[in-house]
């Protein structure tokens, strides 16, 4: 694989190599796709991963071995997330990177709970939101904007999301104290009316250049602006007298920088996992499915903005 669009992913046969100490191999039955893949494979993105690599980072299966020094059983459900590979029919990965799958969720919601479990903790460890503070969440319909809704929310915090149609359903079921509509209302003007003109302490954003303006506007004094995605674009420059008048901070996430090694990991993981269970909301649907054998197919879906996540299923 080279850089490129879907287009330069091969499907490729391999032996499955054999087991270290600490790891198992897993017998993949769903695997989750997320943008950042996109933007990984294009070369240009900020995080940079040498070519070729194996495709995938999330995903959903039963371990079937286990190397030295491991205690999970083989017949565990697990899913995971952040490890690379995960498109394939077989996984070889750390055990302490694997969470037990509860029999109540399937295997295609545990390929959509580890990325988005992963992520949405580690934004909602980066500003300090007291309990009864406002906080904006961009893309709230999507896997990690519902996460990120609902952890928030779980904290007391007064959460707005923003959304489109029929979606804002599912973002006020995993906690959003108001939904706006961004297709139909004026988002700047909806939270000031919303916040009474307080504004928001601070603003999760995915979107990138399209909405790096409206975010600023969206900021009470001292709040913070949290990119975490290039959906439309990495954010412009930033020029400091963008943030005098309500000294607003802005922070680009890096989420290696918000974990404390794998057990920590895990633990985001698994907090996602038993949140899921509890308010199956949070839980983003299925845009579509596909064979494992049309993986550009599915990676071609998932870069037309799908509705929802895309699913990969190796048989």
């Amino acid at each position: 694989m080279r850089p490129g669009g879907p287009e330069v992913i091969e499907i490729a046969v391999e032996d499955v190599p054999a087991l270290r100490d600490g790891e198992v191999l897993v017998g993949v039955e769903a695997i989750g796709l997320n943008h950042a893949e996109t933007l990984v494979r294009s070369g240009g993105y900020v995080v940079r991963l040498p070519f070729p690599y194996p495709v995938g980072g999330e995903g959903a299966g039963t371990v079937l071995e286990t190397g030295a020094g491991v205690s999970m059983p083989p017949g565990t459900r697990v899913c995971w997330a952040a490890i690379l590979g995960s498109c394939s029919t077989h996984l070889v990965a750390p055990a302490a990177m694997l969470v037990p799958l509860p029999d109540a969720l399937s295997f295609e919601d545990g390929a959509r709970l580890g990325v988005a479990g992963l992520t949405a903790g580690g934004l909602s460890r980066v500003w300090p939101l007291a309990k009864g503070s406002t906080a904006v969440v961009w893309g709230a319909a999507g896997a990690v904007g519902r996460m990120l809704v609902a952890l928030l929310a779980d904290r007391g915090v007064d959460v707005i999301g923003i959304a489109s149609g029929e979606r804002r359903k599912g973002v006020a079921s995993a906690g959003a104290a108001h939904v706006i509509d961004r297709t139909t209302e004026d988002v700047a003007e909806a939270v000031k009316t919303r916040t009474e003109g307080r504004l928001a302490a601070a603003v999760f954003d995915p979107i990138g250049a399209d909405t790096y303006q409206t975010s600023l506007r969206l900021l009470a004094p001292r709040g913070c602006l949290i990119g975490y995605g290039e959906l439309s674009g990495p954010m412009p420059a930033i020029d400091p007298r963008d943030l005098f008048q309500g000294s607003v901070f802005v922070t680009r996430f890096n989420g290696t920088r918000w974990l404390d090694g794998l057990e920590d990991l895990a633990s985001l993981v698994s907090d996602a996992i038993a949140l899921a269970v509890k308010r199956p909301a949070v839980i983003s649907p299925v845009a579509a499915g596909f064979p494992l054998d049309r993986v550009v197919d599915a990676y071609r879906a998932l870069e037309a903005s799908p509705r929802g996540k895309i699913i990969v299923i190796p048989e």
